[in-house]
């Protein structure tokens, strides 16, 4: 039995969406790199990271953002595997690896 997920680079070169700057992104293996409820300090590490070159994506901002500002579900910052020690390394030199 084939699993959907094992075809996706197959059914994306079908669909034409391999010229996507972002199609290496989305075969990587993705990493939380920080859980936060402060859109501040989110902010500040996508700039922080941005910065460096290292590709962020923020996962649940939506979510977030529809329950108002009152912290009940945080965001998670991601980054792929193969950048993961690279941006804990920056964030831990800014002393910005953590969870809050």
């Amino acid at each position: 039995m084939i699993k959907a997920v094992d075809n996706l680079p197959r059914i994306i070169y079908r669909l034409g969406l391999d010229n996507l700057p972002n199609y290496g992104m989305m075969q990587a293996i993705m990493k939380q790199l920080v859980l936060t409820t402060n859109a501040v300090r989110l902010s500040f590490l996508q700039a922080l990271l941005g910065d460096a070159g290292i590709e962020v994506h923020v996962f649940d901002q939506h979510v977030s953002a529809i329950q108002a500002g009152i912290g009940a579900f945080p965001c998670r910052l991601m980054v792929s595997d193969r950048q993961y020690l690279a941006a804990k390394t920056l964030l831990e030199d800014a002393q910005e690896f953590y969870d809050d």
